[in-house]
């Protein structure tokens, strides 16, 4: 059985939907980020979920999809990480009033650029959990 197909179950088992979104629920950049996007308005049915609160129970999959490496974003039958998933996260989210949000919008919907820019905001992630003394979640 596809190893893809074998943590979407136990995912599914776990938070009963397999339309999820993981985050570093420590790192400021990726909480505001989930909360000003709106995607549990845009996205009925989504369920927004800090790995931190789970480190235990999905250990092997937050290993396969290094979740310190990027958000992931499950789909339906489809598991997206890191540029992808935050990519695809942008194409569905609501970002009302706020323009710094809707320019991220418009710059991630291209494959080649989020791919590129993805690593930038990473490495800012991770000089801002370092300065706020906060450790990665593995």
């Amino acid at each position: 059985m596809e190893k893809n197909k074998l943590f979407r179950e136990k995912i599914n088992k776990i938070f009963d939907t397999d339309n999820i979104v993981f985050y570093d629920g420590e790192c400021p950049f990726c909480s505001n980020y989930v909360m000003l996007s709106n995607i549990r308005e845009a996205y009925k049915g989504l369920k927004i979920v800090n790995a931190r609160e789970y480190k235990e129970e999905l250990q092997d999959f937050f290993k396969y999809f290094d979740i310190d490496e990027g958000m992931i974003f499950i789909n339906s039958s489809k598991i997206y990480h890191g540029a992808e998933a935050f990519r695809r996260i942008n194409m569905i989210a609501n970002y009302k009033d706020f323009m710094f949000l809707k320019a991220l919008f418009f710059v991630f919907k291209f494959k080649s650029f989020s791919n590129f820019t993805y690593p930038l905001l990473k490495i800012g992630r991770n000089l801002t959990l370092k300065i706020l003394r906060k450790r990665k979640i593995f």
